[in-house]
């Protein structure tokens, strides 16, 4: 096939002629090629496919960062507010079930009912608070969500006193 191509050029030469290269243009031009393959041929990566997977890296590991933020660690304004409404809902309950003891278990058992349920919400809340992006709307209503747990606390407790008022003064009537 070459040799194809070289007659046609021979015979046509004088078509094509026009301008002719500089002397030992074809030599320059074969010993070019001869160095060429001897060197060892390197495979180039491109740019944008680094780019590309370096940016790809770089997101997995920021989601992976703020994933487990998010997820494990609490926040010290919730951890706080827990710590603090935990401990008065610890402490009225204590002081109700120590009434308990005496004798009031007709309002214990509903008022424990109310109270997990209240406490269901808690939980379900916190969570909301850790997945809203930490929503002071949300912070307030685990506040009040607490707040509703020691009220009711207080009040069961209220009620029971002033029932064994009550009831020490009937005896005392009699």
């Amino acid at each position: 096939m070459r040799d194809d191509i070289d007659k046609f050029f021979d015979q046509h030469r004088e078509q094509y002629h026009r301008q002719s290269p500089p002397k030992g243009h074809e030599d320059r031009f074969r010993q070019k090629l001869k160095r060429r393959k001897g060197k060892s041929t390197r495979y180039r990566i491109g740019w944008l496919p680094v780019a590309w997977a370096a940016s790809i890296l770089l997101a997995i590991i920021a989601g992976g960062f703020l994933f487990s933020n998010q997820g494990g660690l609490e926040t010290p304004d919730l951890v706080k507010t827990t710590k603090h409404f935990e401990g008065l809902v610890q402490e009225e309950r204590s002081v109700l079930v120590s009434m308990n003891e005496k004798g009031a278990g007709h309002w214990f058992a509903d008022v424990e009912s109310q109270l997990e349920e209240l406490q269901k919400n808690q939980k379900q809340l916190q969570k909301e608070y850790r997945r809203s992006g930490k929503d002071p709307r949300i912070l307030h209503m685990v506040i009040q969500n607490y707040q509703m747990q020691i009220n009711l606390l207080t009040d069961i407790k209220t009620k029971i006193q002033t029932h064994e008022k009550q009831q020490s003064k009937d005896y005392r009537d009699i």
